[in-house]
Formats: C-alpha cells, structure tokens, sequence
C-alpha cells in the first residue's frame, strides 16, 4: 500500500493568528492560497517569506543563441523578440514588428500609428539651458493661443517676466515708465518678441525706456521717432529683441486702434 505524505496545513488567517514557528525545513501550507512556506527552526511564522518569493524580483535577461538573434520574452501569451533594434511581436491572435532607432541626447520621440519606426523628432529638441522646446524645421500649426498678462497701472521700473508669457494688458497707466523684461534666453542668433497692449485714459503713457534682464537698452523705433501715443485709444507696442555677438539690438513699433 502506497504512503500519503500530507504537509502541515491551515489557512493564511489562521497560520498568522498562531504565528507558530516551524522547525528547520519543515514545510508550512496554507489551504486557501496553496503558498508555502519553509521554516528555519527560529523564525516564526509571520516573519517567513513563502517560497520563491523574496522582497526583490530579477527579471529574466535574453540571451543570445547560435544564430546571434536575442532570446524571446514572453508577456501574457506574447513572445516579444529583440534583435538588433527590431522588435518583433507573435501570438495572441496577431503579429507584427517595428524598429526603434538610437535617440539623440535632449530629442523627442514619436510614435506614429502608422508605419513601424519609433523615432526622434526632427528638429524639435529641449533646450536644456532655457527651459524652451527648440524647432528647426517648418512647423505647421491649426490654431495657436498665447497667454495675455495684465497689469494695472505703471510706474517707475515694471518687470515683464516672459517666463509667464510674451503679451502684457496695461490698463490706469498714469505715467511713463520702463519696461523691464526678464527671463529673455540669451543664447545667440535669436530674436523673441514682446507686447504692450496699453488702454490709454485722457493722457498717453508709453514706455520711456526699456531695460532686458536688468541692463538698460537703446530702442531702434520705427521710422527712428519715439511714439507718445494716443490718449483714450488702444496702443499696443511691439519690441524684437535680437541677440546677436552676445548683445543687444532692441526695435520698437507702435499701433493704435479705437
């Protein structure tokens, strides 16, 4: 007559209730979960792991066969295969395969869903040193929205933050002043763009002077005449800011409406 061997069992509640401790190797079964555990003689049972179980998991590496090609790895059911940076993918109803090209330090990957490479984006790259997403290609664009800042009242030095935006809403302006303009990139061969849109009252107020990151500039104006501006209209004033040989070139414009 064959021998029954049965294990020392219990549920999972119960095995923690008790917390026995199980002598060395002796296994431990809990009949609800089917885990296991195996005692060392000295601890109990709660501070046991279950078998094959431990607080770190190791992922298995592919390895590479006779022909050179990388080892497949299964993922529910899909064997996902991975030779030189083709990725190909079998089973489940479907296949199929792709390539994943080197990327480029600071570039942007794309996905398209069509097509089969995953690749960076050409020409868009973040610009590390100001925060900024760099394009040097052509962009096309269905509708652009900026972000508008107000400001009520003016007087003496008025910073203009363009981290917060590149369009500032003046209203109440009961005197000239200067426009401070801060956080503008200074990295050579690059021009940005800013914007006063001022509500003039019964008196024009314009901006008498400009400074860039603190630093006083001369403004280049249009037509090579400083605007006044025009009382109980709506002027907005446009700067382009050029850095080039790690200077300034300021030039300013103004137009009004109402």
């Amino acid at each position: 007559m064959a021998s029954l061997i049965k294990l020392r069992r219990d549920t999972a509640a119960n095995w923690t209730q008790v917390n026995p401790t199980l002598a060395s190797g002796e296994p431990g079964l809990e009949t609800d979960t089917l885990k296991i555990k195996y005692g060392n003689g000295s601890t109990a049972w709660n501070n046991l792991s279950y078998a094959g179980g431990s607080s770190s998991v190791s992922l298995p590496v592919a390895g590479i066969g006779s022909t050179g090609a990388l080892g497949g790895v299964k993922v529910d059911g899909l064997t996902i295969t991975i030779n030189n940076g083709v990725i190909t993918a079998s089973g489940g109803g479907g296949s199929g395969s792709g390539v994943v090209n080197a990327g480029t330090t600071g570039a942007l990957a794309f996905y398209p869903t069509v097509g089969t490479v995953v690749d960076d984006a050409a020409g868009l790259t973040w610009d590390n040193v100001n925060n900024v997403f760099t394009v040097s290609a052509t962009t096309i664009l269905q509708q652009t929205s900026e972000v508008c800042n107000t400001k009520t009242g003016a007087s003496g030095i008025v910073t203009h933050d363009f981290t917060s935006g590149a369009i500032w809403y003046h209203s109440n302006v009961s005197s000239g002043f200067t426009a401070n303009f801060t956080n503008i990139p200074t990295t050579n061969n690059r021009t940005t763009v800013v914007t006063l849109i001022i509500t003039q009252g019964a008196t024009a107020y314009v901006p008498s002077a400009i400074q860039i990151n603190g630093n006083a500039q001369s403004i280049n104006w249009l037509n090579s005449t400083a605007p006044t501006g025009n009382a109980s209209k709506t002027d907005i004033i446009s700067f382009t800011l050029i850095r080039v040989n790690s200077g300034w070139i300021a030039t300013g414009s103004l137009s009004t409406y109402g």
